[in-house]
């Protein structure tokens, strides 16, 4: 099998746009060239407000301050491998609608439409829109049947345009951006409907190549289509289904394995040739694209996943979790203790006799320690103060460190990790419902009867 893996991630983030600034939003995700991080505001039952800093080193990590010249820099030699290889390449745009999907992938489009060279080799261009179990001809308005041989798929009845200069296949590529499905939803006003393939191909006698440019449409969550009609949620499962269809395809392509399952939809059977390939080289490059905002956190954190979960080292290593150490036993954390005070600290010099079993409630030995004042700590350590401080909040870091890690080959570690951000006492009272004031008063009217009842007997006593 012919292909190149794990498949390289380009993950962007778009600028904040006017419209964002005016209603006061912030940004939420970074990059920095070489990681991208997403903060996710959380609350923590152990360290109250906290914010979940989710991290991890692509391929390419593209901030808003990263210009469209930059970052079309990471596919300049698809063109020529396409060539050279006589092989199959295919681009993917992929993220939640409006995250900026197609005007990324125009660029890309652009930009190889102006690396072809036009005079050695013969070019033409076909255009599909894909919706669930639909495939349409953009250039005809007609449908189209998808039949499967062993290296390739055949479109019956697909169109192709032929282009001799860059000018007329930027045209070409401009309808079939403008012609594809588009519907006002939630969170854009033309958010793409369907997923858009162009086949761009190159023949030079009996050289064939091909380049696919992929634009996919919008994630949507469940929550973004509660107010889709009928025909709008029919849509969104559809295009929900094909992501995931073309998730598994990409995993298991990346995983190196033999069956590719290809056949779970029509997007994947179009792109056949890269997922599963056969005897013609094939390479799969994928862009992903997030909003910035906190009210797209969400939505950035779920493309930030999809992207993690494409290369097989990264998926491998973010399934070893770290153990907790809330579930650590009481000789683990003597252990600890005894590890990071070089043997002159031990748990029991701290926790004395106040875990012992009692009538009434026992916290956990974790629960206590992390619980236990500095002055406490200060007056049972042998320690001095100052290094008795230090152990302290050594312990009480642990349950702030990195939750799961993973590891991107010759990359630096991304990994998930809680910061603490306020530490507050919740208030002792609060407002009660209504039912709890009912009860409250029928309570006291209850025991007022009682008590009234009461006297009387014992008046009544003193009179005999």
């Amino acid at each position: 099998m012919n292909q190149e893996h794990p498949v390289p991630v380009h993950f962007r983030v778009r600028p904040l746009s006017q419209k964002e600034q005016a209603k006061g939003y912030f940004q939420t995700v970074y990059c920095n060239g070489s990681h991208s991080c997403i903060y996710i505001p959380s609350f923590q039952v152990l360290t109250d407000t906290c914010l979940d800093c989710h991290s991890f080193s692509f391929t390419g990590n593209h901030g808003p301050e990263t210009s469209q010249e930059q970052f079309l820099q990471a596919f300049d030699s698809l063109v020529d491998w396409t060539l050279e290889n006589q092989g199959v390449a295919a681009c993917f745009a992929y993220g939640q609608t409006g995250s900026g999907k197609t005007y990324t992938m125009s660029a890309i489009a652009s930009k190889i439409a102006h690396e072809i060279p036009y005079a050695c080799v013969d070019v033409k261009i076909s255009l599909l829109e894909i919706l669930g179990e639909q495939i349409v001809d953009l250039i005809t308005g007609q449908p189209i049947k998808i039949l499967m041989d062993k290296e390739t798929p055949v479109l019956v009845n697909v169109s192709q345009v032929e282009v001799f200069n860059e000018l007329e296949a930027q045209e070409a590529i401009k309808h079939g951006f403008e012609s594809r499905r588009t519907a006002s939803t939630t969170k854009n006003a033309t958010s793409s409907r369907s997923h858009f393939v162009c086949k761009i191909h190159m023949t030079d006698g009996d050289r064939k190549s091909e380049l696919m440019l992929v634009d996919l449409a919008g994630s949507e969550r469940h929550s973004d289509s509660q107010n889709h009609d009928p025909e709008r949620l029919k849509e969104s499962i559809a295009i929900n289904g094909s992501l995931m269809a073309l998730k598994d395809c990409i995993r298991a392509r990346s995983d190196g394995e033999q069956r590719i399952p290809y056949r779970a939809s029509k997007l994947t059977m179009v792109l056949k040739q890269v997922l599963a390939p056969g005897k013609k080289p094939a390479k799969a490059v994928m862009v992903a694209t997030v909003s910035p905002t906190i009210a797209d956190v969400s939505h950035s954190l779920n493309t930030f996943r999809y992207a993690c979960s494409l290369n097989p080292i990264q998926m491998n290593q973010a399934q070893v979790k770290t153990t907790t150490p809330m579930a650590w036993k009481e000789e683990k954390i003597a252990n600890w203790f005894q590890k990071v005070s070089d043997n002159r600290l031990t748990l029991q010099s701290i926790v004395k006799d106040d875990l012992k079993p009692r009538k009434e409630f026992v916290p956990p030995c974790w629960k206590f320690l992390y619980d236990l004042p500095e002055q406490v700590w200060i007056k049972r350590s042998p320690l001095k103060e100052e290094e008795t401080l230090k152990i302290r909040e050594l312990y009480r870091a642990l349950f702030i460190k990195p939750r799961a890690s993973v590891k991107a080959a010759g990359l630096t570690d991304g990994h998930v990790q809680t910061l603490t951000l306020v530490e507050f006492k919740r208030p002792e009272t609060r407002k009660m419902s209504r039912h709890e004031e009912s009860m409250l008063k029928a309570k006291a009217k209850g025991q007022a009867a009682r008590k009234a009842s009461e006297q009387v007997r014992k008046s009544s006593l003193r009179g005999f």
